[in-house]
């Protein structure tokens, strides 16, 4: 496996959190008090800063060690105004869930389309999602390990964006046997069994850190690719 191209996805994941991060503050400094936004353009800006706090929150105590207590003081807001935004803390949980996610598919679908060939498609698009995981260990423990605690509300949320993750690995997949690359096209339960294994991946590694990225990237190649070998 090339280096350069779990190097890239890590860097790249790295710098785009780091970004997202600076985004985050300024909602936080920036969203409740700037009175020359509408009101509507306001209720955003302060659930934006508290899904930000509730981030970090998770990320440091996990799901079953936070509070919205915890969350209402990251943010430096009232428990009503918390409470105007999210009905407790599991839908706060959900609420990170969907802005992560949709932080992750943007990540990897820029990894996926900056990449030539069906082959660096695949293993960059599965270290730039690898690379996530592994910058924000602590949330993804929120996300991966914990949110079952947070009840049947968040399991339509991480079923549509595994559907997602499925869909994009399906199609390149599809174009690396176009191109003679691999042996077969995938099926439906390959691709399920797959993507289901990057979670797991990545949840062992935000827990453990080991076997590292480029590792664990070289691993999920090899399944993909014997996935769609010859039978």
């Amino acid at each position: 496996m090339r280096r350069s191209a779990v190097h890239e996805a890590g860097g790249g994941a790295a710098r785009g959190a780091a970004r997202a991060g600076e985004v985050e503050r300024h909602v936080v400094e920036r969203g409740r008090y700037d009175r020359s936004k509408s009101a509507s353009a306001r209720n955003k800006a302060a659930r934006r800063a508290v899904v930000a706090a509730a981030s970090a929150v998770f990320a440091a105590r996990g799901y079953a060690g936070a509070s919205v207590e915890d969350v209402v003081r990251a943010a430096g807001i009232s428990r009503r105004t918390f409470y105007q935004h999210f009905d407790d803390l599991a839908d706060a949980l959900a609420a990170v869930h969907d802005a992560a996610g949709r932080f992750a598919v943007v990540r990897v679908e820029q990894a996926v389309a900056a990449a030539a060939s069906p082959s660096a498609k695949l293993e960059r698009g599965l270290a730039a999602l690898l690379s996530l995981v592994s910058e924000n260990p602590g949330l993804a423990r929120a996300l991966f390990s914990e949110a079952r605690l947070a009840g049947p509300r968040l399991e339509a949320r991480q079923e549509k964006l595994r559907a997602h993750f499925a869909a994009l690995l399906r199609r390149v997949l599809q174009e690396a046997r176009a191109q003679g690359e691999l042996a077969r096209a995938p099926d439906e339960l390959a691709v399920i069994a797959l993507i289901a294994g990057v979670e797991a991946v990545g949840a062992h590694l935000a827990k453990h850190g080991a076997p590292g990225l480029e590792a664990a990237t070289a691993s999920m190649v090899r399944l993909a690719r014997g996935a769609c070998a010859a039978r």
